[in-house]
């Protein structure tokens, strides 16, 4: 009588034998089954989608349940290294994408991906109405740029 029957995936069985006894063995349920295993799914990067060069910025995603690691991977020349959900990074010139995928048990999530633009520094050209100018005396300064708005330091707090 064939006491196993149905398709088994890996099955070890040892036997002794003493004096002759005789064993059987005899299984019911899913005993060799496990569940299959799902990769992570990743939500969408979050952060500022343009950003000024040398600033800091933080981008996140919503933390994934068993997640062992997030790789982060960043625009050339970018700054900022994380193994958890969100990280924090410091921008160059360079545009490009930020990307992420996840680790869990299963294996690797599909990556995550946010596209950067990088707003470009105005060039500023300051003129003096004076190009020598003595301590007490008036001078008219000039600025020429693209640029929107304006903040001028007269220096008046510094000893310089």
């Amino acid at each position: 009588m064939n006491l196993f029957s149905g398709t088994f995936r890996s099955h070890t069985t040892q036997y002794a034998c003493w004096n002759g006894a005789t064993f059987s063995v005899s299984t019911t349920g899913n005993c060799c089954m496990t569940a299959p295993c799902v990769l992570p799914v990743i939500e969408s990067v979050v952060g500022t989608n343009t950003i000024c060069v040398g600033s800091t910025n933080t981008f996140s995603v919503a933390e994934v349940a068993g997640a062992t690691a997030y790789n982060w991977n960043l625009p050339r020349g970018w700054i900022g290294t994380s193994i958890t959900n969100t990280i924090s990074t410091m921008a160059n010139s360079t545009a490009g994408s930020i990307s992420v995928t996840v680790n869990d048990a299963c294996g690797t999530s599909t990556a995550s991906v946010k596209a950067i633009r990088i707003k470009v520094l105005p060039t500023l050209t300051i003129t003096s109405s004076n190009s020598i100018i003595c301590n007490g005396q008036s001078v008219l300064l000039t600025a020429s740029t693209t640029a929107t708005s304006y903040t001028w330091n007269t220096g008046a707090n510094h000893n310089n």
